[in-house]
């Protein structure tokens, strides 16, 4: 990696915008960060931003992000204003990977974006997957985002949703235990789980959900079990 990027840094201002989002992606995938590769990417970002696509933007982002990358706040700020632009080109996993990005480098730098991007998701919730709502709602959750007033509630509707639906599978819908219940119960509570699309219910929500079942159960229930 030093390697490849003491050869970009030489040659990086006849990069198009593919060339330095792929390598900043690789640095950031791999965690390499390159002092004076970043400098130069950071530079060249600036100069030629309007031309990077959503995806560009929602990349280079998460690079910045995954590398703590955050010293250069004239880049955030430009980068944070092109992608308001460009928010109604981004894919629902874009729209997210920006949200979470900037709870990361700086939330300041970021609330007209993260507006923007609360509001475009409310206007095409039904393209978003649960993971995509969840990663949006926690990255929200954690760069303290309280503004959008109803544009919100749309998001935290479908959150909503999604909750109650777990709350009923682990009270009403639970299996009886194994030599009790019938596979077809197994069944159906899996279909029903999977259905759901979630691995996490989110830093924010899983609280308030095993609250919830505390008290629809009468007994504590511990997060580490």
């Amino acid at each position: 990696f030093e390697a490849m990027c003491d050869s970009a840094v030489q040659q990086i201002d006849s990069f198009v915008p593919q060339n330095l989002v792929q390598l900043m992606w690789a640095c950031g995938t791999a965690g390499y960060r390159h002092e004076t590769f970043l400098r130069a990417a950071a530079r060249v970002a600036k100069r030629t931003i309007d031309q990077f696509s959503s995806q560009h933007q929602s990349n280079f982002l998460w690079a910045c992000a995954r590398l703590n990358f955050k010293e250069d706040v004239e880049l955030l700020r430009v980068v944070a204003a092109a992608a308001q632009r460009k928010m109604h080109e981004g894919s629902p996993q874009h729209l997210s990977n920006i949200a979470w990005a900037a709870s990361q480098l700086g939330p300041q730098h970021f609330q007209d974006c993260l507006y923007a991007v609360v509001s475009e998701t409310s206007r095409r919730i039904a393209e978003f997957d649960p993971p995509s709502i969840m990663m949006l709602s926690d990255s929200l959750y954690e760069a303290k985002f309280n503004h959008g007033g109803e544009i919100m509630q749309v998001l935290r509707g479908q959150v909503q949703r999604m909750g109650n639906e777990l709350f009923d599978l682990f009270t009403n819908g639970l299996p009886r235990p194994r030599g009790r219940g019938s596979q077809q119960e197994l069944t159906e509570y899996q279909r029903r789980l999977r259905k759901v699309g979630l691995t996490t219910f989110g830093y924010e929500h899983t609280t308030s959900l095993f609250e919830q079942l505390q008290l629809a159960e009468g007994l504590p229930w511990q997060i580490t079990e």
